[in-house]
């Protein structure tokens, strides 16, 4: 039993990601992942129960996960609440005919969609790109790719991914400082989509014709847009006066950076409701919301498990490890993400197992 907890602290790390990517291919949860994992690290590195326990309550109640918890949620009751009233399709039929462009209307719909991140959001793009691309004879495969791709190109850097909070949550650093560094990969998302996806369609000019004859709607297209726009005006100019204020009264300094975003959904929400005249059966039907508990137990289980790698001194072994080793710290960096990435195949899942050790690894060394 002793040489179980005298094996190297680098390859217990190995065997708690080993467990978590298990669980995830098994399909589970991804919080009951990361929890069956910071409760094996714990006991493998000589925590007490009665610790770790500590440990777990201690992430529950600091402000990063209770404001992160916040911003997610809401995230989730904007998009079902647009989802549930309708606005999200006015959204998208109100856009018809104001760009001419064929192929890029195939795409301008799925970039939409993704703006605001939501569980099968390729039903509301997919069907709208099938529509536009009748008489172009393109094939499903290619249709889906377009879909695909174009509703992902947000992903790195927009504010209100879920992936995008957690990383920059993790690292202590703003959201917009971390989209200004992250933003060069949408850029590139989108320049590679046209490059290899759009520009070599070969579109019918009949068809594109017809794109021509649709009446545009930018006073309806605006409207619909409005609570997207409360959302990312909001923060940015509420984040803004935050830091003027904080700037110059120190007392203000306890006020988090993430308050004007939260506000800025809260205000999107309602918004939602009472200018589409949401009933009460709507409005309980996207609170009471099985995917609202399963993302605040994503989130939780997530800063348990950074709390976890702390509080058990296992960054810092590992750190102390690499060094001895002389292992490039730029290996593990690019490696470790990657992996994880390739097997949960969502961005919440690597940004929540390997940022915690990657960061603290940064500090520690």
């Amino acid at each position: 039993m002793e040489v179980f907890f005298e094996i190297p602290v680098l390859f217990k790390l190995t065997g708690v990601f080993g467990l978590i990517l298990v669980l995830i291919r098994c399909k589970q949860h991804l919080g009951t992942a990361l929890l069956a994992g910071s409760l094996l690290l714990g006991i493998w590195c000589g925590m007490g129960l009665g610790a770790i326990a500590r440990s777990m309550g201690s992430a529950m109640i600091q402000p990063n996960t209770i404001l992160l918890n916040a911003i997610v949620v809401q995230i989730l009751i904007l998009s079902h609440s647009m989802e549930r009233v309708g606005q999200m399709e006015r959204l998208l039929t109100s856009f018809r005919g104001m760009i001419k462009n064929s192929k890029l209307n195939l795409v301008v719909f799925p970039a939409l969609i993704g703006l605001l991140p939501m569980p099968g959001g390729a039903i509301f793009s997919a069907p709208m790109v099938d529509q536009l691309s009748k008489g172009h004879h393109l094939d499903g495969e290619t249709k889906s790719m377009l879909n695909y791709w174009f509703r992902h190109v947000w992903e790195f850097a927009w504010p209100l991914y879920p992936g995008v909070l957690l990383a920059s949550s993790m690292a202590s650093v703003s959201v917009w400082a971390f989209i200004s560094r992250a933003f060069p990969l949408t850029v590139i998302s989108i320049g590679a989509g046209y490059l290899l996806l759009l520009r070599p369609l070969q579109m019918d000019d009949a068809a594109a014709k017809m794109i021509d004859d649709e009446p545009t709607q930018w006073a309806a297209f605006g409207q619909a847009l409005i609570p997207i726009a409360l959302v990312i005006v909001g923060a940015i100019s509420g984040g803004t006066i935050v830091a003027g204020l904080q700037s110059r009264m120190a007392l203000l300094a306890a006020i988090p950076t993430e308050l004007p975003l939260v506000l800025s959904l809260s205000l999107s929400i309602l918004y939602v409701w009472i200018v589409n005249r949401a009933s009460g059966e709507v409005i309980r039907s996207v609170l009471w919301n099985k995917a609202l508990v399963k993302m605040i137990y994503m989130v939780t289980a997530i800063y348990i498990f950074k709390e976890l790698l702390v509080d058990s001194r296992a960054v810092v072994d590992v750190s102390a490890f690499l060094a001895s080793q002389h292992i490039p710290l730029l290996l593990v960096v690019a490696l470790l993400p990657w992996i994880v990435g390739m097997i949960a195949g969502i961005a919440v899942a690597f940004v929540g197992t390997t940022f915690p050790v990657l960061i603290s690894l940064f500090q520690t060394m």
